[in-house]
């Protein structure tokens, strides 16, 4: 036993020091990345002169997202984590370069300006509100992200004592919440963030929970008899779904209440 008390501490002391170190080395990163995206794309733009290449740009801009969190979720690889870095790179290059163009005084055609047309339109409608914050808290939920790759990835070392692989995954919801009510950068923390970001983690366990238990459902039962340790683990994964659904919808409908009375 005092050799597993040791074993926890120095592996909660590394997820601090892990943590503090990704924090300032992404940051950097970032920093540089779009520091120097921001120069490549200057570059570009004064070489653009078709006004509807805009459309073109952000066509590649939305491809390139969706290749970067399939790459995030689909891919494994040794590499992955430079060819997601790469990808992240070149989407703030093509990013930046859809902000220069947009902001010509040349009227460029761009499918974001009919969006933000239309979104100016509906912009007070509750729905649409709530669409705003949840693409805002974007950011934030991709670092979240890396570090639940980063102990993924930890997670697949071989070898390492059993009890260490126990207290990697149980950190996962200790980083969820701390995510979820502490890590909002300069950003002042205020209620709506924190229930957007309850709500994303809310459908994110329903989703997995869903999946993995209908996968073990029918692993477990046997020529279509239903056992005694199959219902047990349908009421254990009813119970968590239950308990979810129920926080997600007081949220949602406490929310909506909020937002009509003022």
């Amino acid at each position: 036993m005092p050799e597993y008390l040791l074993i926890i501490i120095i592996y909660m002391f590394s997820v601090a020091i892990l943590a503090l170190v990704m924090k300032i080395f992404f940051g950097k990163i970032i920093d540089k990345m779009m520091e120097l995206s921001k120069m490549i794309a200057t570059f570009l733009s004064n070489h653009i002169k078709n006004k509807r290449s805009v459309y073109i740009i952000e066509i590649i801009f939305f491809l390139l997202s969706v290749v970067n969190v399939y790459i995030s979720f689909r891919v494994n690889t040794n590499l992955k984590m430079i060819v997601l870095i790469i990808s992240v790179f070149i989407i703030f290059i093509f990013g930046e370069l859809i902000f220069i163009l947009r902001n010509r005084e040349e009227s460029f055609s761009s499918i974001i300006d009919k969006l933000f047309a239309i979104y100016k339109k509906y912009k007070n409608l509750y729905s649409v509100k709530r669409l705003v914050l949840l693409f805002k808290q974007g950011y934030s939920l991709y670092f979240m992200f890396i570090v639940l790759v980063v102990i993924f990835q930890i997670a697949v070392i071989p070898d390492l004592p059993a009890v260490f692989y126990f207290y990697l995954f149980f950190t996962l919801p200790i980083a969820v919440n701390i995510w979820i009510y502490f890590v909002y950068g300069r950003k002042k923390r205020n209620t709506l963030d924190i229930d957007m970001r309850r709500v994303i983690c809310y459908i994110t366990v329903f989703i997995i929970l869903f999946c993995d238990g209908r996968a073990k459902f029918f692993d477990y039962i046997d020529d279509g008899v239903l056992s005694t340790s199959v219902s047990t683990l349908m009421v254990s994964i009813d119970t968590v779904l239950f308990l979810g659904i129920d926080r997600f919808l007081k949220i949602i409908i406490d929310d909506f209440e909020r937002y009509h009375s003022v």
